[in-house]
């Protein structure tokens, strides 16, 4: 029966072993093989019966106490899984699977902080591991430590850039962090990864609607819908196509103000409103001190910058260099799209400068 079982005849195991246990009831070996050939063949409830036995009969075997713990986890019995592999992790606290595997279910039954210090172990003692890595990460974003979990979760990506649930919840984390570009990147791979999953586009277009792109947003979430017309998925293209609508009108109406107000001769007739320091780094290779220079920041009016900042998502900074007095208008990641192309002809667009600058 044995070397049935390290060969993988999971079947001719069972049938064996089964003899053995019943030529001798007293061998706790018997009965925890015959337990490990159930659970390798999906049996779980005759690998617990199996298990139970083996404990009744030598209750501190490590093995059997694994082993019995892994049965009630993959039966859905969280409870008795933590019972049989706390007593497991007593008798061998070193053991890197019992340690995983006592975070996991400790994390199904919500014990964040518990999870959190059994996985860390197994990270401790298998640091390689991918599913040790992933399911710490879990773990803290469940507990809400969302730094911790970015770097655990980018230590199962790093060790599996391709697996489809690494990239979703690293892409979940980092929009949970307010990191949308970072977000959108991980989630669109997990996406291409798997393409039948709603999940993956219902995640997709919540990140682009946040991040104010509500027509990408509609684009996903009307594939949600397509793969899974649920409620939950119809809500949130509903959800974006009215806030595409109104952006769309806000757009018009700001568009619409800075027409009126602005032209290619006062372009420039903003107010000084502050003064600040900044640093450049020097861009030549051998050069590595940073120059400093001077911003004075630039207000058009309030009007004006209002409507600036419809176009721009509220992403927005406005100043002068006098090294060539021109408006620089600074922004972050965002899209610039509606005010380079509803201003180009009005605004004389090429006197001005938009730049991106690195922010979450």
């Amino acid at each position: 029966g044995q070397a049935y079982l390290d060969n993988g005849d999971n079947e001719d195991a069972i049938e064996k072993l089964e003899t053995a246990c019943e030529l001798n009831p007293d061998e706790d070996l018997n009965f925890f093989l015959c337990g490990c050939a159930y659970l390798k063949n999906g049996n779980h409830n005759e690998a617990i019966e199996k298990f139970e036995k083996a404990c009744e009969i030598n209750p501190e075997h490590y093995g059997t106490l694994y082993g019995c713990g892994r049965a009630y986890y993959e039966s859905g019995n969280y409870k008795k899984a933590i019972e049989k592999l706390e007593t497991a992790c007593e008798l061998n606290p070193d053991e890197e699977l019992c340690n995983h595997w006592l975070g996991r279910a400790y994390y199904d039954t919500e014990k964040y902080e518990e999870a959190v210090e059994k996985l860390e172990r197994a990270c401790e003692l298998n640091p390689n591991d991918e599913y040790n890595n992933f399911w710490c990460g879990l773990a803290y974003m469940s507990n809400g430590n969302l730094q911790e979990a970015i770097a655990k979760l980018e230590k199962a990506y790093e060790l599996n850039p391709n697996d489809e649930y690494n990239n979703f919840w690293l892409g979940l984390a980092y929009f949970c962090n307010d990191e949308y570009k970072k977000a959108i990147e991980k989630v669109e791979k997990a996406c291409k990864l798997n393409d039948k999953s709603d999940d993956n586009f219902n995640l997709c277009g919540r990140i682009y609607y946040e991040n104010g792109n509500y027509k990408k947003a509609v684009q996903k979430f009307k594939k949600a819908c397509k793969l899974n017309n649920s409620e939950e998925n119809n809500e949130w293209l509903q959800k974006a196509k009215e806030a595409e609508f109104d952006k769309k009108y806000e757009e018009k109406a700001a568009l619409k103000t800075l027409k009126k107000v602005l032209s290619k001769d006062n372009l420039l007739c903003g107010v000084v409103i502050k003064t600040k320091n900044r640093k450049k780094k020097n861009s030549h290779a051998n050069c590595s001190e940073n120059q400093q220079y001077k911003c004075q920041v630039v207000s058009f009016g309030e009007e004006v910058n209002n409507a600036l900042k419809v176009l721009l998502n509220d992403k927005i900074q406005f100043y002068t260099r006098p090294k060539d007095k021109k408006v620089y208008i600074q922004i972050d990641n965002g899209n610039y799209a509606p005010l380079t192309n509803g201003l180009k002809d009005i605004m004389g667009l090429s006197d001005i400068r938009i730049s991106l600058i690195q922010d979450k």
